[in-house]
């Protein structure tokens, strides 16, 4: 699977598993990735959450604030769940499932990265969320000064620099182990938006 994402696709600025028995699942030796945080916390919040399902996977990405100040933690997360008949499937994907492509509308840059192409398998458990929270990874496109400064500050401080920001969450994974989906590939992608404004904390 290549999900290479190259600094030609971050600059165009577009925003852009089978069934599995008991003895499998007990085979598995690679944990499913633990939430950082409930998406229930945030239900009674001011949260901004987005959906999108195809077939019988469910895709939700998270943040736990419409707004955020300069040097506050903003804090995004994506989850996946698979709701068909079967007590589990296994996917394949590169080192994470998910990936955040995230842009800053008002300079215009897109915060693209690499993701190491391992081949990892992850059980999805019917009814049960796996879920990643967003860590910052370095930007692979080449700036302008302007997007230089923004960059490094992005990268050195907490939190983001002011702006508006638009999230692309894609998750991005095969179906392993049942013969009729074994070549299914599933590319699900949903998007929030929020904002960093205000005195620094």
């Amino acid at each position: 699977m290549n999900r290479l994402l190259a600094a030609s696709f971050i600059l165009t600025m577009l925003f852009v598993g089978g069934c599995q028995s008991k003895a499998v699942l007990n085979d598995m030796e690679k944990p499913v990735i633990q939430p950082a945080r409930h998406f229930e916390d945030y239900k009674q919040t001011e949260a901004v959450i987005s959906e999108a399902t195809r077939g019988e996977f469910t895709l939700q990405v998270m943040s736990a604030k419409k707004a955020y100040r300069p040097g506050e933690e903003v804090e995004l997360e994506a989850r996946l769940k698979y709701a068909g008949n079967e007590e589990a499937v296994l996917i394949e994907h590169a080192a994470s499932p998910f990936t955040f492509l995230i842009q800053e509308q008002t300079r215009a840059i897109g915060l693209g990265y690499e993701m190491d192409q391992p081949l990892i398998r992850t059980v999805l458990k019917q009814g049960q969320w796996t879920s990643e929270r967003y860590a910052k990874q370095t930007v692979i496109i080449r700036p302008s000064p302007e997007q230089e400064a923004f960059i490094k500050e992005f990268l050195e401080q907490e939190g983001f620099p002011e702006g508006s920001y638009a999230v692309k969450v894609e998750a991005d994974f095969n179906i392993s182990g049942q013969e009729e989906l074994q070549n299914d590939r599933y590319r699900i992608s949903a998007e929030i938006a929020f904002e960093v404004r205000g005195e620094k904390e």
